[in-house]
């Protein structure tokens, strides 16, 4: 789900303007002496930082509400609350880049003094030289450098002195399994962090200790998957108009269980309580159960301009359905949407039930529209219309004096982008769901001059499958 609890998407994005990390790094050490006891050691720690082309501009460019990737590389090591670290900072810039920022902790695994859970990290900006660093919280210890640019010639060296501790860290195609557990036993540094080619988690101890058993490698691979899928769903890297994001998803292990909610997206990151941990941490979960995951990284491919109120726990299951399609072939998942849940129904049967609505949010199960379209044009239609809103997004209206008033203007984009890429006049498609379109609207899809669907769209669905929901709804 949304993180409502952080304003609304513009306001969050005003916030964000002002105060989020502030870049990216990656790091190639040089040389480190890292202490391998588990109580801190005194050590000298030496990075070669790289500036990274930063999650905001990512997400400018994909014009996606929420930033995708995150700004933060690991250094693999964490400092204690209050420890004082001396950094030494030698950069070379070029084309205007800023210089690097050291940060701890990641963001939404603590809590303060007051039992409050902090959801952010804390930056802390380096000048050249030598700079003093403490935190209150302590945490893993991240560089970030963004930049604007895809290619810098920006360098930097940074030096960490001070008492720092290792993170057991298991990184794909680098550190073995046996070597991971080495670490998990002599280390008992309270974070765990697994790096894979797309994702980084960074999850407390405990909660990775309860799934030591976990093949790694194939874990951090499938998580991967789910990425690729997803965003191969939304056309990036696909052409030069939809390039690949840079940095990785950061998938973080919450506190203890997030009220009211399972797991939430969020600008650079997305939180899982530990009720999800078994769909997130091992291996079956995230391929035969990882709705959780799915999810989440679903939203952080919505745009802002074709999601009105009623879509924005929806169309981010266009992503879900994508991985569930791929994994119910590769590993028997079970397909949510054809289940039987205890109200004796399916989702589909749902979603029929509801033809002849007046008003689309009476629909229950609006993913499912977007899904008769797939069946309708395939798995390339919904590409092409995350293609086009792109293409399009600079021209598409978002005004309104009131929620509802926006809500009406997103709509009429969703009905206009979706005709345009299916290449069929959707407009009694959608108004037979209960969608106001506008004389306008219509007036704009007849100046595309595609034809009217061959076929009655809305009669589309899959079939029933003969056993109960593994699901929860």
């Amino acid at each position: 789900m949304i993180d409502s609890a952080h304003l609304t998407r513009r306001g969050a994005l005003r916030l964000i303007a002002g105060s989020t990390i502030a870049g990216a790094a990656t790091l190639t050490p040089v040389a480190a002496e890292a202490a391998t006891s588990p109580t801190a050691k005194a050590g000298v720690l030496t990075f070669a930082v790289k500036p990274r082309r930063s999650a905001d501009a990512d997400r400018a460019e994909l014009c996606v509400t929420y930033s995708p990737r995150t700004d933060l590389q690991p250094t693999g090591h964490y400092v204690a609350p209050g420890d004082v670290l001396t950094v030494t900072l030698d950069a070379s810039l070029r084309g205007g880049d800023p210089l690097p920022t050291i940060t701890i902790g990641a963001p939404n695994t603590q809590r303060d003094e007051n039992g409050q859970n902090i959801d952010h990290t804390r930056p802390y900006p380096l000048a050249e030289g030598t700079n003093r660093v403490s935190d209150p919280y302590g945490g893993p210890i991240y560089f970030s450098w963004p930049v604007e640019q895809r290619k810098s010639r920006s360098t930097a060296k940074v030096t960490i002195a001070g008492k720092t501790r290792p993170v057991p860290t298991f990184q794909l195609g680098v550190t073995s399994e046996r070597d991971f557990q080495q670490q998990l036993d002599r280390h008992d540094t309270p974070f765990v962090e697994l790096i894979g080619e797309q994702a980084l988690l960074s999850f407390h101890r405990h909660q990775v200790l309860r799934y030591r058993d976990e093949n790694h490698a194939a874990l951090l691979r499938s998580i991967d998957r789910v990425i690729e899928i997803e965003d191969r769903l939304a056309g990036y890297g696909l052409d030069a108009d939809s390039p690949s994001p840079s940095g990785p998803h950061h998938l973080v292990g919450y506190p203890g269980n997030i009220p009211g909610a399972g797991a939430q997206a969020w600008f650079q990151f997305t939180t899982y309580s530990e009720s999800e941990h078994p769909d997130v941490l091992t291996l079956k979960g995230v391929r035969t159960h990882g709705w959780g995951i799915y999810h989440e990284l679903g939203h952080q491919h919505q745009i802002d301009k074709v999601t009105p109120g009623a879509l924005g726990e929806q169309t981010n299951e266009n992503f879900s359905y994508a991985v569930q399609r791929r994994f119910a072939e590769a590993y028997g998942q079970q397909p949510r949407a054809r289940a039987i849940n205890k109200s004796g129904t399916s989702r589909w049967d749902d979603l029929m039930a509801s033809r002849g609505a007046t008003d689309i949010k009476a629909v229950k199960w609006q993913q499912l529209i977007f899904e008769q379209l797939r069946i309708a044009y395939g798995e390339r239609v919904l590409t092409d219309w995350y293609r086009v809103v792109r293409q399009q997004y600079a021209h598409l209206p978002d005004g309104g004096a009131t929620p509802a008033e926006q809500d009406l203007t997103r709509w009429q984009n969703v009905v206009w982008t979706t005709s345009l890429a299916a290449r069929v006049d959707l407009t009694d498609f959608w108004a037979g769901w209960g969608v106001t379109v506008t004389d306008q609207t219509r007036t704009n899809v007849r100046r595309l001059g595609v034809p009217v669907p061959a076929l009655d769209l809305a009669t589309l669905r899959e079939t029933n499958l003969d056993e109960a929901s593994v699901w929860p709804n």
